[in-house]
């Protein structure tokens, strides 16, 4: 019974995370809330109640934040794929923006993101999903919380899911569509991990 509650309010409790480590609480007035770590917090708390030891869950909780904490302001800026290539070329062409370069300079070898950026970005989004849950779901595995398999296709699709958000949250509200966006991630994100813990 509380398994199947715990799963069912998974993708709402992860959609208000994500939301508050975006930024919801500087955007009414409370930027001393410590909102990256409400997430851990959380997974901390769920993982205690259900008996998982201490380094267990701190390792999980404790990769998870690190995987929060950074955002990649010019890939998420173009995620949606709005941008014509032109408009993207004159204000966000590498290595002209950007908060990461290094990934950034990486990745230009691959992909030219002057000839494709919206491959370019999207690649780019799987990649900073990747960089937070691969960790993620890796000690789930190691703590035999999950299978090898089923640890690996989470971490797929928590990788995906990243630009698809965006690009989500772009369709459902074109003039604001950060906060959806990041709803929409959190929402997808916790119901993969409610699957790895309840499923």
């Amino acid at each position: 019974m509380f398994d199947f509650a715990f799963m069912a309010a998974a993708p709402v409790v992860g959609a208000a995370v994500n939301r508050a480590r975006g930024g919801w609480f500087k955007n009414i007035g409370l930027p001393w809330v410590p909102a990256k770590l409400i997430g851990p917090a959380v997974i901390a708390a769920v993982m205690f109640w259900f008996s998982y030891s201490l380094i267990t869950l701190g390792v999980v909780s404790g990769l998870y934040w690190l995987g929060a904490s950074w955002g990649w302001t010019k890939w998420i800026a173009c995620l949606p794929a709005h941008l014509t290539q032109k408009a993207y070329n004159d204000k966000f062409a590498y290595p002209a923006y950007g908060d990461s370069p290094n990934y950034e300079a990486l990745l230009h070898k691959v992909i030219d993101d002057k000839k494709n950026y919206k491959t370019y970005v999207f690649v780019g989004g799987f990649i900073r999903g990747a960089l937070w849950f691969v960790p993620v779901y890796a000690a789930l595995w190691w703590f035999d919380v999950v299978s090898l398999p089923i640890a690996a296709a989470l971490a797929v699709a928590a990788s995906v899911a990243f630009p698809i958000a965006y690009k989500i949250g772009y369709a459902l509200n074109s003039k604001r569509w950060l906060a959806p966006s990041e709803l929409v991630y959190g929402a997808i994100t916790w119901a993969l991990l409610g699957y790895a813990f309840f499923g």
